[in-house]
């Protein structure tokens, strides 16, 4: 039986350059990628790219936090400013830019949003878990664990709100499961 691969989206890139050259380098560090999006960022140009957006990188469930650790270490390579004859340097950075700063940041910023996120539902389920016990707290707990499995990095927020939804799902789960283990031992 074959298994199917759960895709997570990784970064948007503005042009289909970036993400090919994304890609290839991940694909030599045996990272299965998939690109979305790439004809509709070619037919709609560079200019209006970010309206439809942009190409979707994406790479396996669990693969994200040594994705863009593979990411972040890319350098444009030695001696290329010398292969561009006519060009000026800051043009060529303007226009063909390797994975710039600002770049490296956002995919920082996207990965602290989507765990923030998970932190936020999971904060959320748990005190509605206050209404409806037992059930949103099994949604909270679940949400935490893939919280703490997703080995991105979070805001003092995000973590401040995963640490209050384990208190409550604690509260809440924690007799639930003394009573359980009890009548099992017992």
């Amino acid at each position: 039986m074959e298994q199917t691969i759960r895709w997570a989206t990784l970064v948007r890139f503005p042009t289909v350059l970036e993400a090919e050259m994304a890609r290839g380098a991940l694909e030599a560090h045996e990272i299965p990628v998939q690109l979305l999006d790439t004809q509709l960022v070619g037919a709609a140009g560079d200019y209006l790219s970010g309206a439809v957006g942009g190409v979707r990188l994406q790479v396996p469930a669990g693969e994200e936090a040594r994705a863009l650790e593979i990411l972040s270490n890319l350098g444009a390579p030695e001696g290329w400013e010398d292969e561009i004859e006519g060009l000026e340097e800051d043009a060529w950075e303007r226009e063909e830019r390797w994975l710039d700063r600002e770049v490296l940041e956002d995919l920082r910023d996207e990965a602290t949003l989507a765990t923030d996120a998970i932190a936020r539902r999971a904060l959320v389920a748990a005190l509605a878990g206050c209404f409806l016990p037992f059930v949103l707290h099994l949604y909270s707990a679940a949400l935490l664990v893939r919280f703490a499995r997703a080995r991105l990095p979070a805001s003092s927020k995000g973590r401040r709100q995963a640490a209050v939804a384990a208190a409550l799902d604690l509260l809440f789960l924690g007799p639930v499961l003394f009573l359980v283990l009890r009548r099992i031992g017992g």
